[in-house]
């Protein structure tokens, strides 16, 4: 098999049936493993273009990319965008790591927004080993916004503890815009339209999904779960005009972990929006730059 992309599939924890991709390179032999965990109502393909630019831009070149559709998202089965716990997200992640690379295995990580959570979540409760962890925009905490902030807790606690949990949350623009004028998502056109011409259609998420989500954020703040980053270096790429996530709960992120004595860097990226790698080339091609540089860097256990 020469350059490109294989499509299998295989059986949550759950019961779901999860749709996944591996991208090889077999003339690559020395090269990375990636495994890159997309962020909420993404799925494969809106991605299928990154492992070839990234392999063009790291210096040992790229091996192997793995990546899936999370429960409820894309090809996969399962209630759209529903989740009750983020323990069945990262325990996905380990089942297709364990069953496609060997015991032993170095794999680094990449992983955007939901996915972000859920790469630490998974790291902190110790799914995940990974070599490093490259996280764009992560979702660490909900937008910048009163309302949000205020009644997200309270409110998921109640509609699911009166049994209507699975009732979809009205707040905030966790939905996909239909125009690509104003929307907080990415400056690319092409790519905007792109993905409203996909045939997964986007959806809110559910009660039980907030509730679960604000869980796993608490989780990754906690001491127990930072203590797990080390010898796991963190890059974060943070978008100067970020309006999906909350930057403010990133940097506090950041602080405690930090604070705590790992290694953690922060850049920020100029005019980009949320969707930082799967911006316009300018803005996406100078994060796969230093990926690809940070890829080839040993970490602090001479890893």
């Amino acid at each position: 098999m020469a350059i490109g992309w294989v499509n299998r599939i295989c059986q949550s924890g759950s019961g779901q049936t999860i749709r996944y991709a591996i991208w090889e390179n077999e003339a690559c032999h020395d090269g990375k493993t990636i495994i890159f965990i997309n962020g909420r109502n993404e799925f494969i393909e809106k991605y299928d273009e990154l492992p070839s630019e990234l392999g063009k831009v790291c210096l040992t070149g790229l091996r192997r990319f793995i990546t899936w559709d999370h429960p409820g998202q894309g090809g996969s089965g399962g209630r759209r965008s529903h989740i009750c716990s983020f323990d069945e997200y990262a325990d996905l992640a380990c089942q297709i790591i364990r069953e496609n690379l060997s015991e032993g295995s170095v794999y680094s990580v990449i992983a955007h927004s939901m996915g972000a959570l859920i790469a630490l979540y998974a790291v902190g409760t110790g799914f995940l080993r990974p070599e490093r962890m490259f996280l764009s925009s992560p979702f660490l905490g909900v937008p910048d916004r009163w309302p949000e902030r205020l009644f997200a807790q309270p409110i998921s606690f109640m509609m699911v503890h009166l049994g209507l949990g699975y009732m979809r949350v009205g707040l905030s623009p966790f939905g996909r815009e239909e125009k690509f004028s104003g929307n907080q998502r990415t400056h690319s056109r092409r790519k905007f339209y792109r993905l409203l011409a996909a045939p997964y259609d986007g959806r809110k998420p559910t009660f039980y999904w907030l509730r679960a989500a604000l869980a796993a954020i608490r989780y990754v703040h906690r001491p127990e779960a930072l203590a797990q980053l080390h010898q796991v270096p963190v890059s974060i790429w943070i978008a100067e005009e970020e309006s999906v996530v909350s930057q403010d709960a990133i940097l506090k992120w950041v602080s405690r972990a930090t604070n705590a004595g790992y290694s953690v860097t922060v850049r920020h990226c100029a005019g980009a929006l949320h969707e930082i790698l799967y911006e316009i080339p300018g803005i996406c091609h100078a994060v796969l730059v230093d990926i690809g540089s940070e890829l080839t860097m040993k970490n602090k256990a001479g890893i």
